[in-house]
């Protein structure tokens, strides 16, 4: 990765929809309700759902997906059916349909550090145990990666632009920057963006053997925004929830994603009233993350926003579920629509910015 990132053609787009599928609750109502309460939405995990020891996490408890699709499905893994989920709960609140959406021109971009790693267990186990002959075949097409992302677009008819990112902690923020330059690149009129990240006993094993459970809750979940011209969104009419305004990325530091993004937003970092920080929760690296933050932003020390303390470290979904969170509280208010807010997120890989603006 490049120490930041080029300044791009620049821009802000709309945010005319977000879905939310997190421990908190599914859909930006129940989200919000919780997020209001500020209880967190932990559970003590057994040794069957972590395959070691037992675990704090934050799952999506009671969910069922079926209410939010359209056609019956044979079978969905768990990272899929979150993804389809907040897929289809951004699509409602932009007022976009399968069959409104623009023919070629709709795209989407999701990012997540496991993918479906839940099912490709569970089809390895069985060749194991069973012989390749008798594991199940319909196992091993949702035990990809990218499965979730291709299921999505084949649900909505999705024929644009299409990426899945796989870029540990930052596949989520460099899904909605892939977006953000797609549309100001006039490569598409609507993109859906965002991250998805579910929990299984090989993910909770592989954060053990990271030693991140020692550090951080682990928390599943997805988010996703509709994101769109804002000329075009205004001129149909869509609701905007805010402006994404700008990103930054950076293999150098912190410091230096945040003044990309605020540089590629036009905004001074003097100018910033709340940073939500996806963070990296792992091996401590999220106490040297709020240090950094403190000092990023000339002196101001705005609000710090901390989301994993309420429903877990979403891992690679972090910086989508921030962004998703940021959009909400500016278009309710709770985080003051005058001022800019940043989206946040740091990785060993690198770091990530994101600059959300409130439009009211």
């Amino acid at each position: 990765m490049n120490k930041a990132t080029e300044k791009r053609a620049g821009g802000a787009v709309a945010i005319t929809g977000v879905g939310i599928v997190s421990a908190l609750g599914v859909g930006v109502e129940e989200w919000l309700a919780a997020y209001a309460e500020g209880e967190a939405a932990f559970a003590e995990m057994t040794t069957a759902e972590t395959g070691g020891e037992p675990a704090l996490a934050a799952p999506v408890q009671g969910y069922e997906v079926a209410s939010l699709l359209e056609t019956r499905k044979a079978y969905l893994d768990r990272h899929t059916a979150l993804l389809l989920g907040a897929l289809s709960l951004a699509l409602r609140q932009s007022g976009w349909d399968r069959d409104s959406l623009p023919h070629g021109r709709a795209g989407l971009m999701v990012g997540s550090a496991w993918g479906g790693l839940g099912t490709m267990a569970v089809f390895f186990r069985d060749v194991l145990t069973k012989g390749a002959k008798f594991a199940k075949p319909i196992l091993f097409p949702h035990a990809y990666a990218n499965t979730a992302a291709a299921m999505g677009a084949i649900e909505w008819a999705l024929q644009g632009p299409h990426e899945q990112y796989a870029g540990g902690r930052l596949a989520s923020a460099q899904a909605l920057v892939a977006a953000l330059d797609t549309l100001r690149a006039g490569d598409a009129e609507v993109m859906f963006a965002g991250g998805c990240e579910a929990l299984s006993p090989s993910v909770f094993r592989a954060l053990a053997a990271q030693g991140g459970l020692k550090d951080a809750v682990p928390g599943e979940g997805a988010a996703v925004l509709t994101l769109e011209p804002l000329a075009a969104a205004k001129a149909r009419n869509a609701p905007v929830l805010a402006l994404l305004a700008g990103a930054g990325l950076s293999g150098e530091s912190l410091e230096a994603a945040c003044i990309a993004a605020c540089s590629d937003a036009d905004v001074a970092r003097s100018e910033v009233g709340g940073v939500f920080s996806a963070g990296s929760g792992w091996q401590g690296g999220r106490h040297d993350e709020s240090a950094s933050l403190r000092t990023v932003f000339e002196g101001q020390s705005p609000p710090l926003i901390e989301l994993h303390r309420l429903q877990g470290d979403c891992l690679g979904a972090a910086t989508a579920m921030d962004a998703a969170a940021a959009a909400v509280l500016l278009c309710e208010g709770t985080v003051s629509a005058r001022r800019t807010n940043m989206v946040v997120a740091s990785a060993s890989e690198g770091y990530a910015a994101l600059v959300l603006q409130g439009v009211g």
